[in-house]
């Protein structure tokens, strides 16, 4: 806390959740899609980027 009583982030989890969505977009650019990876290669997609807005809607409730 600091001396007004708030609480101060330690961890900036929300950025750091944004920059993993974004390195997993960044990998995926650099394998090939085939059929074989291709429902992997969406999940991977949707899983990272609902991490960062699952985070942000919690914070919210708050």
């Amino acid at each position: 806390m600091d001396t007004e009583g708030n609480s101060v982030k330690k961890y900036n989890l929300e950025s750091r959740t944004f920059d993993f969505a974004n390195s997993c977009k960044e990998f995926l650019k650099t394998i090939d899609r085939n059929i074989h990876n291709v429902e992997y290669y969406k999940q991977l997609i949707r899983s990272s980027g609902s991490v960062a807005a699952n985070f942000i809607e919690a914070n919210e409730s708050f």
